[in-house]
C-alpha cells in the first residue's frame, strides 16, 4: 500500500467506523478514528501532491504532521493554516482519550467528527475525488 488511493479509502473507513463509534457513544474511540483518518488522508495528500516519501518506507505521525504542514500548509499554501492545525488538535485529542483516565464527552466528540470531515473534504476536493466522506 503506497498509493494516495489506498490510503484515502483508508482515511474514509476510519471516518465511517469513527461516526458508528459516535453513534454507540464510544466516544474515546471516535476521536481515535478520526484522528486515524485525518493522519491516513494526510498521507494521501503527500504521496499525490508532493515527492515526499518517509526513510525507510515508515510514515510517523510527527513526520506527516511536519511534512504535511511544511510542504502544503506554508511552502505551497495548497491548504489554510486551520486545515494543518487539524492534525495536531486531533492527535491531542486522540492522546488524551486514549491515555487520560476520564472518558472524553460527547461533545468532543461530535467536534472531531467535524475536524475530520472537513480534513478529509479538503484533502478529496485537492485531489480530484468527487466523493466525500462516507457517512456511516
Amino acid at each position: 500500500m503506497n498509493s494516495a488511493t489506498d490510503y484515502l479509502e483508508k482515511a474514509r473507513n476510519s471516518y465511517v467506523g469513527a461516526c458508528a463509534c459516535l453513534e454507540r457513544q464510544a466516544f474515546d474511540s471516535c476521536i481515535s478514528r478520526c484522528y486515524y483518518a485525518v493522519f491516513q488522508a494526510a498521507i494521501a495528500a503527500l504521496i499525490h501532491l508532493t515527492d515526499f516519501r518517509p526513510m525507510g518506507g515508515e510514515w510517523s505521525h510527527k513526520a506527516t504532521q511536519a511534512e504535511f504542514n511544511r510542504r502544503l500548509v506554508m511552502r505551497r499554501k495548497v491548504f489554510s493554516g486551520q486545515v494543518g492545525r487539524t492534525l495536531l488538535t486531533l492527535i491531542e485529542w486522540r492522546h488524551r482519550a486514549d491515555y487520560a483516565p476520564a472518558n472524553a464527552g460527547r461533545q468532543t466528540a461530535r467536534a472531531s467528527v467535524t475536524l475530520a470531515e472537513d480534513f478529509l473534504s479538503a484533502i478529496q476536493d485537492h485531489l480530484g475525488d468527487p466523493h466525500g466522506p462516507k457517512s456511516a
